[in-house]
């Protein structure tokens, strides 16, 4: 036997079942972005004049779920990883001939990060009773 760990003392906690599933969620999210960011056409009914919404969109999502399945990171690091793996996006598809790659995309993909986490994830905190 090795001695403190008997009690489970420097094992990382139990991963939740919940956090397994926000994660897998989150897994299947990114790359749903990527397809979607590096496929050569479009799916049909996709409208180009929401594109920076689409962005925006799909950057809160991303983020949510990044919140949610890391919970013992802070907001900072998170913001980080969604900001960068939008900034890979686009030098990505600034190799691609049938894409382009744009700040403005760039711009829409942070104001979803800041979406969620300056206005929904605060919102969501507040106790339910401060809400109504």
């Amino acid at each position: 036997m090795i001695p403190g760990r008997d009690r489970g003392e420097g094992m990382p906690a139990p991963r939740s079942g919940l956090t397994l599933l926000f994660r897998a969620a989150l897994v299947a999210a990114t790359i749903a972005i990527a397809w979607f960011a590096f496929t050569p056409a479009p799916p049909a009914g996709i409208e180009r004049l929401w594109d920076k919404l689409q962005h925006a969109f799909a950057f809160l999502v991303l983020s949510a779920l990044l919140d949610l399945a890391m919970p013992g990171r802070g907001a900072g690091f998170k913001i980080a990883v969604a900001l960068g793996y939008g900034a890979l996006i686009e030098a990505v598809q600034s190799q691609l001939p049938w894409r382009d790659a744009s700040l403005r995309d760039l711009a829409a993909d942070l104001l979803g990060i800041g979406a969620y986490f300056f206005a929904l994830r605060p919102l969501a905190a507040m106790p339910r009773r401060c809400r109504s």
